[in-house]
């Protein structure tokens, strides 16, 4: 669940950092004076063009720092909402009835496909690839019992840029409480803060403050322009807050899931060893194999990968799983001890 999207998104966080590492090392060579040490080596003659061809080196700054805090937040922001559509996809199969889903995401759901076809109109750029009967179909076989999808668009309505407060609301209405509270207590994040910014700031004050900036891009205003270093630094930070709010999906909906019988607890962790290696005791039937990939964790599952598994002093390729059967697996993530192991089923 959201591996393809994170995939995608790391893809995009990647590209972005290595076209703004290059610009800078090619404008400050092309910028540095005649016979200094420059970060690119470049043929002598063809330095002497570059430097009589080259754009200003505030106003090439600028457009850069322009092109690469929007860039960043498009793909903040697209990841986002494919978040919200990818989760609200999988729940009709996860929850089954639709009166099993949470009462505030009913209700945003009825709110949303009202004002969205309140303002659904062929020329409307926002709804042109819906249909009026697309927009209400999926609430009227709902509330009949009958086979059912959630209107994504019924709940991406506000046109607030996601900062934190945004984003709380977001999930307030998809049945959350303070979805962020999980992006404040991240280790991952708080880590990153700590080693990149001293810890001089905090998960909702290095977001706002972004998007910010971005703002202020968008505007073709702000006060001073963001470096390399900050630029790759905000590319980072929007990228672990995804994977944090990822995760934050991901557990409710592997845990509504065990409720339905749409995913089910394949063990739980009753050792912990060095290497990734832990002892766990099945709590199911079926089968496992190395390359499966599970979820684990305890307040927050993420998506890991067997690697090797063991019976005593027996490795296997795969094993038949019996409730209460003790095994050892490698993974490539760590866990501690009485995670739970999940599949979907």
């Amino acid at each position: 669940m959201f591996l393809n999207l994170a995939t995608r998104l790391q893809k995009e966080i990647q590209d972005v950092k290595s076209v703004v590492a290059w610009q800078e090392a090619l404008r400050s060579s092309i910028h540095s004076p005649l016979g200094a040490l420059t970060d690119i080596a470049i043929d002598p003659a063809a330095m002497a063009i570059l430097k009589q061809l080259a754009p200003n080196k505030l106003a090439w700054q600028i457009f850069d720092h322009y092109a690469a805090v929007t860039f960043i937040y498009a793909s903040f922001e697209k990841a986002i909402c494919g978040l919200i559509e990818e989760y609200l996809g999988a729940l009709p199969n996860i929850c089954g009835a639709y009166v099993n889903l949470d009462e505030k995401l009913r209700v945003q759901h009825r709110i949303g496909v009202g004002q969205v076809l309140s303002k659904w109109n062929p020329d409307n750029p926002l709804y042109q690839a819906l249909t009026e009967q697309s927009i209400a179909s999926g609430l009227a076989d709902g509330l009949r019992g009958q086979s059912y999808s959630i209107l994504v668009e019924a709940f991406l309505m506000s046109p607030e840029n996601f900062r934190a407060n945004a984003i709380r609301k977001l999930f307030t209405t998809l049945g959350f409480g303070d979805a962020f509270a999980s992006v404040v207590k991240s280790g991952s994040i708080n880590d990153f803060l700590a080693s990149r910014l001293s810890g001089a700031e905090t998960p909702e004050s290095f977001l706002d403050g972004f998007i910010r900036i971005r703002n202020e891009a968008a505007h073709g205003s702000g006060a001073g322009l963001a470096s390399a270093k900050e630029i790759v630094n905000y590319a980072d930070f929007v990228a672990l807050v995804v994977d944090e709010l990822a995760n934050v999906l991901r557990t409710r909906a592997l845990t509504l899931g065990v409720k339905t019988g749409a995913s089910i607890v394949v063990g739980e962790v009753a050792h912990v060893y060095a290497d990734n290696v832990v002892g766990v005791i099945s709590s199911t039937t079926g089968s496992l194999a190395v390359g499966d990939q599970l979820f684990g964790g305890k307040k927050a599952i993420l998506p890991i990968t067997i690697l090797s598994i063991r019976t005593g002093e027996l490795s296997h390729p795969n094993i038949t799983l019996t409730p209460g059967l003790e095994f050892g697996i490698k993974l490539d993530k760590k866990l501690s001890k009485t995670s739970q192991l999940f599949r979907w089923k």
